[in-house]
């Protein structure tokens, strides 16, 4: 997935520019090294709770660490953000607009998406940390990126694409 893989390469890029090796990164962030590197050969599934410490220590949001670059002009701003989890209100509004939009229950959707309807529910409660595979699966499904998912609909240019199917 190419959300995978931008997570990956802005880790190798930021710690390259940073100076750091896999352990001196892993030791600042809490993570073992073995961690890092599964992390950057694209073999694990990073929960959100994981990619916000990246996206923290990178001093970047989580919606950027996961937006795929096609120039390879990647930067890295100043992320706005408090100890809690915006994004998650984010997923909750993109999920409610769109299920309300298509009046589909949350069997119907959760069944479409290939998640548990448990796991819908949690999301839309804000109370589940899910994996990138999760958001990934919702996001095709909405027809939006994941970094599209994790921002406010107020403010992507193309508010309206999800509900456009």
């Amino acid at each position: 997935m190419p959300e995978t893989a931008a997570v990956s390469e802005y880790l190798k890029m930021f710690r390259s520019a940073k100076n750091l090796n896999q352990t001196e990164f892993a030791k600042e962030i809490g993570f073992s090294r073995a961690e890092i590197s599964l992390i950057e050969r694209e073999l694990v599934d990073p929960t959100l709770r994981t990619l916000k410490k990246i996206a923290d220590y990178m001093g970047i949001s989580i919606s950027e660490l996961l937006q795929v670059e096609t120039d390879g002009t990647e930067t890295y701003s100043e992320l706005h953000s408090s100890e809690n989890f915006p994004e998650l209100e984010f997923i909750s509004q993109r999920l409610n607009a769109y299920r309300n939009k298509y009046e589909e229950s949350q069997e119907v959707f959760a069944e479409h998406v290939g998640i548990h309807i448990a796991s819908l529910s949690l999301m839309e409660r804000k109370r589940m940390n899910p994996r990138l595979s999760t958001l990934q699966k919702i996001a095709a499904y909405m027809g939006i990126t994941v970094s599209e998912l994790l921002t406010p609909l107020q403010e992507t240019q193309n508010s309206d694409k999800e509900m456009n199917r």
